[in-house]
């Protein structure tokens, strides 16, 4: 806080015993708001540094466990309702066809958990 403060008088003191007759006001403003910015820049970029922050990061090592099961794929028979269907023929014409409804074999993915059966020993046994 005092080196800005110093800085300004002397530069002040500078410019008071500098003669008229060497510099016209043109010259003593350039002067003066180059010295004033150098001053004002200096003031302005004095901050203080920027505040520690800390932080306790827990971090759980812990392993999950996955869910006792497994996936498992069924074939199913599923009922396709009828449903028109729009297409454009060479004319650039639209035409509507019907497809009938039918049954398709699809696969579905279903998820069997194990079952526990018992405790042994502190122990879980899982039966499949």
């Amino acid at each position: 806080m005092k080196k800005p403060l110093i800085i300004a008088l002397c530069t002040a003191a500078a410019l008071a015993f500098v003669p008229a007759t060497h510099a016209g006001s043109k010259e003593r403003a350039a002067v003066g708001g180059f010295v004033g910015g150098l001053i004002v820049g200096h003031a302005l970029g004095k901050h203080a540094p920027a505040p520690v922050i800390r932080e306790t990061v827990v971090y759980d090592h812990h392993p999950r466990h996955a869910p006792a099961g497994y996936w498992q794929e069924n074939r199913v028979k599923v009922w396709v309702p009828g449903h028109w269907i729009v297409r454009v023929d060479r004319c650039g014409t639209r035409v509507r066809h019907y497809v009938a409804g039918r049954y398709e074999w699809r696969t579905e993915r279903v998820w069997v958990a194990y079952a526990p059966a018992h405790r042994s020993h502190g122990r879980v046994a899982y039966a499949r």
